[in-house]
């Protein structure tokens, strides 16, 4: 097959910082001689837009009211799927962060009205568990999931996961495929390293302190209350420590992290940069500490975990799920047992007062994403897996 359209329909784009994972995406599977493609979203940066990017979602999200929102969601995706009918896309491809009525219109529109062959980038397996338990029935979960042709799920542990609630249809298993998320910053994977001082000094942070990173969306299932107990164990050891919280909250109330601040003193051992972080501001984030933390209790893909090894940022993180798919501990990173502060804090102390050390394994943690997360590759994988549903049609 030549030239077969793919219309990407990603609508958060610049607006929750996807617009770089949105962008690679492009370039992959544009390498590919038998594909093209369209991106439909919100915005993207100034300095990734090209001529196939239509920001029809613009509107959608923010503070205005929710059901003018509603009204640019709504009209982006009948503007999305009218343009991929105009240019002939034979495939559209969905992206779900969570699940609501939307997302079924989403599918029931393109596969239904507009009769695109349906792939969808489930990114937030654990959305499609809660509807499949509150659901009526367990029958319409996979109705649901049967509509689309194709899904991706971008760790084996998502993907393990999302088989668990569909049952032992092997038609709707044979459907989901893993392929690695390319969200991070390729033009620069080869000199991405910013002098720890240069970074400092441009997010005014203290050159002589040792600095741990929290970094990225703040949720409860991220386990920030689990960091901030495991800090009054490492200011004991390491009275120097700085935790710098950078990202927005997002569905959390703050204040529970406040007042762990308050109870344990840790008031000279936390900064807080609340708020979005904005793209180039990340490098000088990633280059500036001696490690980042990511304590979580419960996701299916990260992509600050990508791009922080991307940098060689030393990284601490929990052993469940996705984080032992990329990291052995003590060769490209470290883990440490899920939910359990002495351990979280024994690592980081390892961290903090072997930095010779814990900068090689930083070092072995970015080769590990420039062999793994090749942009070649995945923009293979995904052409084969579009192969494959169009050969299904004949």
């Amino acid at each position: 097959m030549k030239n077969v359209v793919v219309s990407i329909v990603e609508p958060v784009g610049a607006h929750g910082g996807n617009d770089i994972y949105d962008t690679n995406l492009l370039t992959a599977i544009n390498a590919c001689s038998s594909f093209k493609t369209n991106l439909y979203t919100s915005s993207v940066d100034k300095k990734l837009f090209n001529k196939n990017i239509k920001p029809y979602f613009r509107g959608s999200f923010g503070k205005k009211n929710k059901f003018i929102r509603l009204f640019f969601y709504l009209k982006g995706t009948i503007l999305s799927l009218w343009n991929a009918k105009k240019v002939n896309s034979k495939i559209v491809h969905l992206h779900f962060f969570g699940f609501n009525q939307l997302e079924y219109i989403n599918i029931f529109l393109a596969k239904k009205i507009f009769g695109f062959k349906v792939v969808a980038t489930i990114h937030d397996v654990e959305s499609f568990e809660k509807y499949a338990k509150n659901d009526t029935s367990k029958h319409n979960y996979v109705k649901f999931i049967a509509l689309m042709d194709g899904i991706v799920v971008h760790t084996d542990y998502a993907r393990k996961e999302l088989l668990n609630n569909i049952g032992n249809d092997l038609i709707l298993h044979s459907r989901i495929k893993t392929i690695y998320a390319c969200d991070l910053d390729y033009t620069t994977l080869d000199d991405n390293q910013i002098e720890m001082k240069v970074a400092r000094e441009k997010l005014n942070l203290p050159q002589e302190r040792e600095i741990i990173l929290f970094f990225g969306q703040i949720k409860k299932v991220k386990g920030l209350d689990v960091l901030l107990e495991a800090l009054t164990d490492v200011k004991r050891k390491i009275p120097s420590v700085l935790l710098v919280i950078a990202g927005k909250v997002w569905k959390d109330n703050f204040i529970e992290y406040e007042r762990l601040i308050e109870k344990y003193s840790l008031h000279n051992n936390v900064e807080l940069r609340i708020g979005f972080v904005d793209n180039e501001d990340v490098p000088y984030y990633f280059n500036a500490v001696d490690a980042i933390v990511l304590p979580y209790q419960k996701i299916y893909n990260s992509g600050v975990l990508i791009r922080a090894m991307s940098f060689a940022t030393v990284t601490i993180a929990s052993d469940f799920g996705p984080f032992s798919e990329f990291i052995e501990s003590a060769e490209n990173g470290f883990l440490f047992k899920t939910g359990d502060k002495s351990a979280l804090a024994k690592s980081v102390i390892e961290v903090l007062s072997n930095k010779v050390k814990s900068s090689h394994i930083g070092e072995k943690g970015k080769i590990t994403i420039k062999d793994g997360f090749s942009l070649t590759e995945i923009g293979k994988q995904y052409c084969e897996f579009y192969n494959d549903i169009l050969e299904g049609e004949k």
